[in-house]
């Protein structure tokens, strides 16, 4: 089963909003191209802009916290299993 990560949360919060990535990084202050790097995990959000985005996406904090955490712990653990990989070669 796929897990999804921050990027795929924030691309359906997005398209529920009906926004664009240029119209959502006009209204936090940034390019397009900056919404588009989140949405697909080349980067993250600075955590300044996290309050902005929960606003402008209705995302509740409890919810957001609970997408940080899962993709921060799937991060972790692909991290841990190259270790792994490299230890055992």
């Amino acid at each position: 089963m796929r897990r999804h990560t921050l990027g795929d949360y924030l691309r359906k919060k997005r398209l529920e909003a009906d926004l664009s990535q240029n119209e959502v990084g006009r209204e936090l202050g940034y390019h397009g191209q900056f919404v588009s790097n989140w949405e697909n995990n080349k980067a993250s959000p600075p955590a300044p802009v996290w309050r902005q985005i929960m606003k402008l996406y209705g995302i509740p904090m409890n919810e957001l916290l609970s997408v940080l955490v899962e993709d921060s712990e799937k991060k972790w653990k692909e991290v841990l299993s190259q270790s792994k990989k490299r230890k055992s070669s």
